[in-house]
């Protein structure tokens, strides 16, 4: 089980394949790494593309932190609390307290 911060209060969350959309009381969503995909590993070798992870003799690698969720990033998405969020073919809506609707396209 992880904890991740997210600055206030969460309203509404949902799930768009492996990221999670997450509205906040400060106005925000923030878009999150529900499974640490986005991170990257590196072991040994100084060609990340072309490298097996055998590494060389005498490299280590750690799994810390590696597979745990992160805020890939935030949208400014309404001026007060967000209640709603939702994903869509090609991006998401979000709607709050200040009375707006925001579409956004990814």
């Amino acid at each position: 089980m992880a904890h991740l911060p997210c600055g206030d209060f969460v309203y509404t969350l949902a799930a768009a394949g492996p990221l999670a959309l997450v509205g906040t009381g400060s106005g925000h969503v923030h878009v999150v790494d529900a499974e640490g995909l986005g991170q990257v590993r590196k072991v040994g070798g100084s060609n990340p593309a072309g490298d097996d992870g055998g590494g060389e003799e005498g490299d280590t690698a750690s799994d810390e932190g590696f597979g745990e969720p992160r805020i890939l990033y935030s949208l400014g998405a309404n001026q007060a609390a967000v209640r709603f969020v939702a994903p869509t073919a090609n991006g998401m809506i979000a709607a709050g307290d200040d009375g707006t609707a925001i579409v956004y396209g990814f």
